[in-house]
């Protein structure tokens, strides 16, 4: 049955399951009006030296993956705004408490991967045990011989030792 794909899908439905889409100097860049955000920019001349060195550090690790640079880029166009935003801060409780939602965030999505995994893993296996079963039938119609299927089904039993 498709009790795994259902359960897949209702994960999407249920928000405290998937990390939250909220970003401090809106990531998707269609949030905001250019006004407010030429406004909130952060230039790297507005921060200190010791400071614009931070934000020199992180864009450059940033850039020299172009993997991890491919995808900041596509999901988040504006990062370097949000670096220079973050090292521009001044309160030390606000600063800790982005800190701590970012790691909240983090934790619900590792949560949401593991339970997305599971998900896929499971709906796998029966799958497996499907076409297993299919193939099988299929062989007999055809064929009218018996067939040896401990091959098909030794894969279904290592399909569900697979993580």
């Amino acid at each position: 049955n498709g009790d795994g794909l259902e359960e897949l899908l209702n994960m999407f439905e249920d928000p405290s399951l998937l990390p939250s889409q909220s970003n401090p100097a809106d990531c998707q860049g269609n949030d905001s009006s250019s006004e407010e955000k030429s406004d909130s920019a952060v230039d790297i001349s507005m921060l200190s030296q010791q400071r614009q060195s931070t934000a020199k550090n992180i864009e450059d690790n940033v850039v020299s993956d172009p993997t991890k640079h491919s995808v900041i880029e596509d999901a988040c166009p504006n990062w370097r705004e949000n670096v220079r935003y973050a090292l521009a801060q001044t309160d030390k409780q606000g600063v800790q408490d982005a800190l701590n939602h970012v790691a909240l965030t983090k934790a619900r999505l590792a949560a949401a991967k593991k339970k997305m995994l599971d998900l896929f893993c499971r709906q796998e296996v029966v799958l497996q045990l499907h076409e297993t079963s299919l193939e099988e039938s299929l062989r007999h119609l055809t064929s009218g011989n018996k067939i040896d299927t401990s091959e098909s089904l030794s894969a279904i039993s290592s399909g569900d030792e697979q993580e």
